[in-house]
């Protein structure tokens, strides 16, 4: 139990300062040098502040200085992110479960900067091509058949795009692109379905008790969920 907790709050560890990331590289703010400030009175956060649920706890969610609210934001992405640690932890760390683990956290990044900014942003899409090609390079005879299914998912999408402009982003092609080198055409394809199914159940969710139309839904975070499906959950898919 103690080594659950631990796994769960160090993954809450690394999911704030991964939250930090997705924040400030697509605004080009540097994530080494400034120091985390309050959104309201823009002073620097105190160390203890830095802690994940210590504001949620001990102050209400609230900053220290000027006592507005904090957003939610930090604590729910610190929560899924240690969540995204307990997935992996239990799963066997072998090579290639490791690298999936990794491009996890990869994808909830990119999930964030969807979500708030409506980008693919490259700067973290580009690592993880890095680690697929780090993934596959032990098997030379499977590289070719990869690279076939690379450019037909380019292919077919950029061809739905053409055809139906502004239904797909180009940065969800990239990353669709990229990720059938990592899972296969079979798994991505099981890996489109769901995330269609689920982008399309929270449109009618939303829709139904938030009376609100969504124009453009971000749809890398249904990729994510949908990927976590197929590697953790559903492994049979594969």
């Amino acid at each position: 139990m103690f080594m659950i907790l631990f796994i769960f709050y160090f993954g809450c560890l690394v999911g704030s300062f991964l939250g930090v990331l997705a924040i400030r590289i697509p605004k080009k703010e540097t994530f080494i040098l400034s120091r985390s400030k309050c959104d309201y009175c823009q002073k620097d956060l105190s160390f203890f502040a830095l802690i994940p649920f210590w504001q949620l706890i001990f102050h209400r969610n609230c900053c220290t200085y000027c006592k507005e609210k904090i957003s939610n934001y930090y604590w729910i992405v610190e929560c899924l992110s240690g969540f995204l640690f307990l997935i992996g932890f239990f799963n066997p760390w072998t090579l290639e479960y490791r690298l999936c683990f990794y491009l996890s956290l990869l994808l909830f990044m990119l999930s964030l900067t969807d979500y708030f900014y409506g980008i693919v942003e490259p700067l973290l899409l580009y690592p993880i091509v890095l680690m697929l090609i780090v993934l596959q390079a032990n098997s030379y005879t499977r590289l070719f058949p990869h690279f076939l299914d690379m450019l037909l998912i380019f292919c077919l999408f950029s061809l739905y795009n053409y055809l139906f402009p502004q239904q797909i982003g180009g940065g969800d092609i990239q990353l669709l692109t990229f990720l059938v080198f990592f899972t296969g055409l079979y798994s991505l394809l099981w890996i489109i379905l769901l995330a269609s199914l689920c982008g399309i159940l929270y449109t009618l969710l939303k829709m139904l008790f938030i009376h609100n139309r969504t124009h453009k839904l971000p749809f890398v975070p249904f990729i994510s969920l949908a990927f976590l499906i197929v590697t953790y959950f559903y492994p049979h898919f594969a």
